[in-house]
């Protein structure tokens, strides 16, 4: 996955925030999180250090999704919570 922009839905909750914590080290990841049950303390550390985007949206919006996606050219998506 070296290389690859991972993108982490509901990345603020408990299983999303230590997913993206154990990806972090080797890529530049997005979590996105309406925050309806994950807390942003729970990444603070991530955001803090710059490689990790924090995208306050569900990920039920297409279009909001297909701006949002537009340039990233390697993704891949993870859903942890399903």
């Amino acid at each position: 996955m070296k290389d690859k922009k991972i993108i982490v839905t509901g990345g603020a909750g408990f299983i999303g925030s230590n997913l993206t914590r154990k990806l972090d080290s080797k890529n530049n990841d997005i979590v996105f999180d309406n925050l309806s049950t994950g807390h942003l303390e729970n990444i603070k550390d991530l955001t803090y250090n710059n490689k990790t985007e924090f995208i306050k949206e569900g990920f039920t919006d297409f279009e909001f999704l297909k701006e949002a996606f537009r340039d990233v050219e390697a993704m891949i998506l993870v859903f942890p919570h399903i």
